[in-house]
C-alpha cells in the first residue's frame, strides 16, 4: 500500500483505492429498539467520507455493514478495495 501524492488516499500496489467500512447497531438484541448506522472512510479530512443512519425499518449490524459496502461502491466505484472487519460482508 502507498499514499499517492499527499492526497491522503491509500492505494494498493495494483492501483486500487482502499476504503474502510463499518456498521454498528445499538440495542441489537431488541428488534423494537434497534438503531443502526454505518460509515465509509477514505482518508483523514476527506469530504467524501460518509457516516449515516441505516434507512428502513429492519435494523441490524449486518445490514449496516452491507449498506456501508454498497455506499462505498456507489461513491467510489472503479478500482476499489473495500476493507471490513465484518466476516459477514467479507465472506458474503
Amino acid at each position: 500500500m502507498h499514499n499517492n501524492s499527499g492526497s491522503g488516499f491509500v492505494y494498493t500496489a495494483e492501483g486500487r483505492r482502499v476504503v474502510w467500512i463499518d456498521g454498528a447497531c445499538r440495542h441489537n438484541q431488541d428488534s423494537r429498539l434497534r438503531r443502526a448506522g454505518c460509515g465509509v472512510f477514505a482518508a483523514a479530512g476527506c469530504e467524501e467520507n460518509i457516516s449515516c443512519t441505516l434507512p428502513g425499518r429492519e435494523q441490524s449490524n449486518q445490514r449496516a455493514e452491507l449498506f456501508a459496502a454498497i455506499l462505498a461502491l456507489d461513491k467510489f466505484g472503479g478500482r476499489l478495495e473495500v476493507r471490513s472487519d465484518s466476516s459477514y460482508v467479507v465472506e458474503g
